[in-house]
């Protein structure tokens, strides 16, 4: 398991907890300290150092770079990435490394996801297919990959300013894998202010896609369908703006280029 932790002292420790508590034994706790600066966090740091969790210290790379160097330090078959302010459930470990021991063509193991702080409720992910994964995330974070599969794809792309997970994703399942999603909740969501998830915006949503596309140019050309499927749709909403406020070629003019590229 690797941990991402910048400045988040406050939480780690039940994001640690969480990972101690697995019904599965885990190969390797990693707490990957990207750069913290706070004081509060640095301490929170060497108490779970303490407790027998390796911590590795580095600088300020970003999320993507801290998940990738947490993975080469660690030595198990699979990776369960956590957020430091999150929690998983005590069975998650046990039950995704069944399902990745049982089907050699699972590349991707989720399941149901809990909120909790400032928003509570639950969400059941879906997933019907790669098409429907081409242009929204339909998986979380904290889902469960090979190590093996890691290294064929590079790892987390460490050049995204958002989004990574999903380009992460995409990775996995351009090389053939199908995804299975657990019926129970073994994701606890820690809602706060000021999540990317909570603000993007749709200018922010197409950057996402146009990295997306760059970063898997063969896979959406293979699926040119759904390619333009979802161009004419934004065609017509584009349209349908433009009519009415007279200005909105903006995400047009960005996304079109790409595409010509891709199909090219």
């Amino acid at each position: 398991m690797v941990i991402p932790c910048y400045n988040d002292g406050a939480f780690v420790h039940e994001a640690v907890d969480s990972a101690l508590a697995q019904t599965h034994a885990l190969a390797d706790i990693i707490v990957v300290d990207d750069g913290s600066t706070d004081p509060a966090t640095l301490i929170a740091l060497k108490s779970v150092e303490r407790d027998g969790v390796v911590v590795h210290r580095q600088e300020n790379l970003g999320l993507p770079a801290a998940r990738n160097a947490g993975i080469r330090q660690a030595s198990g078959d699979y990776i369960l990435p956590l957020d430091s302010d999150d929690r998983i459930g005590p069975h998650y470990a046990e039950m995704a490394a069944g399902v990745l021991d049982g089907d050699p063509d699972v590349g991707i193991v989720g399941g149901q996801i809990e909120f909790f702080g400032m928003r509570e409720g639950r969400v059941n992910p879906t997933y019907n297919g790669i098409e429907g994964m081409l242009f929204e995330n339909c998986l979380y974070t904290c889902s469960v990959t090979r190590r093996a599969d890691w290294a064929t794809v590079g790892g987390y792309p460490e050049g995204a300013r958002f989004a990574e997970d999903w380009i992460y994703w995409l990775r996995i399942l351009g090389l053939g894998r199908s995804v299975h999603l657990l019926e129970e909740v073994v994701w606890f969501y820690r809602q706060r202010p000021g999540q990317m998830t909570r603000s993007m915006d749709s200018r922010t949503a197409s950057t996402a896609v146009i990295q997306a596309m760059r970063d898997q140019p063969d896979l959406y050309a293979a699926h040119m369908d759904v390619v333009t499927d979802y161009l004419e749709s934004k065609t017509m909403v584009l349209d349908s703006f433009r009519r009415r406020y007279g200005r909105a070629n903006d995400l047009l003019a960005r996304v079109l280029p790409l595409v010509r590229s891709v199909s090219r």
